[in-house]
C-alpha cells in the first residue's frame, strides 16, 4: 500500500475494505484479508476509488469518480467483478447510504 491507506470496517471474517494512494498519486480500492494479504483494485475510467463497506460474504461497496468528476456507486462481488454503477448525488448522506451503511 502507499503512503496514504485507509481501512473502513471489519466483517466477521476479519476482512476490511479501504482505499490507498499509490506513488503516482492515484487512488485505488483494496480488500485486506484476515491473514494480511491485500488486493488492490481499480475501476476502468476512474480517477478515484474509495471502498467503504463490506458484508460478511465479501462484497465490497463504495464510490468512484470519473474523468468528468462525476461520482458513481459500485459493488465489487467476492469474485472481483464490479456490478454496473449508479450515478450518485454529490452529498455525504448519499455516499454513506451506498457505502456499506446498509449492509451492501
Amino acid at each position: 500500500m502507499g503512503a496514504y491507506s485507509y481501512a473502513y470496517g471489519l466483517n466477521k471474517h476479519g476482512e476490511s475494505p479501504g482505499h490507498h494512494r499509490d506513488s503516482h498519486g492515484a487512488w485505488h480500492g483494496f480488500l485486506r484479508k484476515a491473514g494480511g494479504k491485500t488486493k488492490s483494485f481499480e475501476i476502468s475510467g476512474s480517477t478515484f476509488v474509495a471502498a467503504y463497506g463490506m458484508n460478511h460474504d465479501g462484497a465490497v461497496s463504495g464510490f468512484y469518480r470519473d474523468h468528468a468528476d462525476v461520482t458513481f456507486a459500485f459493488v465489487r462481488a467476492p469474485d472481483g467483478t464490479i456490478a454496473p454503477s449508479t450515478r450518485l448525488a454529490p452529498t455525504p448522506a448519499t455516499r454513506a447510504a451506498i457505502c456499506g451503511r446498509a449492509g451492501v
